[in-house]
Formats: C-alpha cells, structure tokens, sequence
C-alpha cells in the first residue's frame, strides 16, 4: 500500500504495482494550500483528492479516510459521509481508533455494504492523547490494550487493520492472532503487508523524515536542483536551442517576409 492524493502519483502507484492506495483530504490542504495541520479538512477536500486517484489508478483498490470532523461525530454522520466517499468511488473507508462509537460505525457501514478498514497503534489524528507521534504499545499493558482493540475491530467487521509505530515483535504476535490483514507502518517485518507515505518515500519534502519511512528518491532537492540547471541555461542561452523547435519551409518563410515587408 502506499498514499497518494493526486492523478499522477496515483498512476505510478497503479504501474508500479501497488496493491491498495490511501487518500485523504488531508493531502488537499497539505500539497494543494500548503497547510501543516491536516486537521481541517472537509468532505469536499476528500471527494477532490478521490476524483484525482480514481482518475489516475481506476483498476486499483483505493481507501479513504474521512474528513477529520467526522472522527468525532456520530454513526448517522459518518455514514452519510462515508457514502458518499463510496459512491464517488472509493473502494472501503479506514477509521482510527477502537472506541465503542468507532466500532459501531465499522459495524454499520458492513452491515449497510461499505467495507472498512481499522487503525490502530499510533494514529495521526488522535496524537493528543499519546504525547505526539511516538512510538505504541511499549509496554506490556498498552501492547495487550492494542492487541485487545484489533480483535474488537475484526468483530465489527473491519477487512484489515493498519498497525502504525508498534514494536515489532508486538506486531508480530498481533499478526499471527488476527484473521484479517495487518498491515504494518513502523510496525516490523512480520506483518501482511506494508503502507508508506509517498510524501516521504519519494522525498517530496524537505522536512522530517520518520524513522519508519525510507527514502528511495529526494525530488525535492532533485527539482530544485534540475530547476536551477533549467533556469541556468535559459539565462545564459544554452536552452533553448533551433532542436527543440520548429520548421517551416523556406518557401513560406519568403512568403511572410515579403507580407512583413509590404506591412512595413
């Protein structure tokens, strides 16, 4: 699995192989009005970062994460919401959490024919409680509370549980006793799968990288420095040149000449 927010990255997802990918409003207000907090997003930012991935990977499964509101709203909301998501395309929604509404709502949406998906361990949206993004489960009572949440959430009927900043050997044994995929970010080799933020794992940022993430390429500095090369030649007329331009015959060429010269 890996994120995506637009038609582009999305399409290389799609040619590369990717079994699933993650949007969610949220990258709208990060990529599109360069806003940190992902924490104001709306349904219409979802909707338009879902337009632009279905567009881009239409033979891929695509999940959805609901506008941040709606993580505290109630079963009716987050059903309305998630409907429409489904409705425009999306293949399953992700909720954070195991709180007794989250699971209700995982429930309803199966039994209404929505397939959703857990997440668990570390959450973005609910860093508050935790102290910031750290790592989850450390000990032995909050790794038995995460494992005891992942049995809850395949009850409700979720089809796969994402496990972020878990220790790995947590997420191994949570793996081997969960029947539905657990799909490890941060979490060690042993899971089912992995997910990865694009954002980080092509290096499209010049900030913090998480420890989780590895960097396969760094665009942003490749861009600003392709970029300079680009702006370096045009200043200094090294590009562009007559070969990345067009001819025209000789013949026409005299014949506009001769009507530049009578307009004279």
């Amino acid at each position: 699995m890996c994120s995506s927010f637009d038609y582009f990255h999305a399409r290389a997802c799609e040619l590369a192989g990717m079994d699933a990918i993650g949007a969610a409003g949220s990258f709208i207000n990060f990529f599109v009005r360069g806003r940190l907090s992902a924490n104001d997003d709306t349904l219409e930012d979802a909707l338009m970062a879902l337009e632009g991935v279905r567009n881009g990977a239409p033979n891929t499964f695509i999940f959805m994460l609901p506008p941040f509101a709606d993580e505290f709203c109630g079963v009716e909301q987050s059903l309305r919401n998630s409907a429409t998501l489904y409705a425009a395309g999306a293949d399953a929604i992700r909720i954070q959490g195991a709180s007794k509404t989250k699971l209700q709502k995982m429930e309803v949406m199966t039994q209404e024919g929505i397939p959703v998906g857990g997440h668990l361990g570390l959450m973005p949206r609910l860093t508050t409680w935790f102290g910031g993004f750290k790592c989850q489960g450390k000990n032995a009572r909050d790794a038995l509370r995460i494992y005891e949440e992942a049995k809850r959430v395949e009850e409700a009927g979720a089809c796969w549980i994402e496990l972020e900043c878990v220790p790995y050997k947590v997420a191994a044994e949570i793996t081997k006793r969960i029947g539905i995929p657990i799909i490890g970010i941060g979490s060690g080799p042993d899971c089912d799968g992995e997910v990865q933020v694009h954002l980080d794992t092509l290096g499209l940022q010049n900030f913090h990288i998480p420890k989780h993430s590895k960097v396969y390429t760094r665009f942003h500095e490749e861009s600003i420095e392709h970029l300079t090369t680009y702006r370096n030649e045009v200043v200094g007329g090294v590009f562009p040149t007559t070969d990345y331009g067009f001819k025209i015959d000789d013949d026409e060429f005299d014949l506009f000449m001769n009507e530049v010269e009578k307009a004279s």
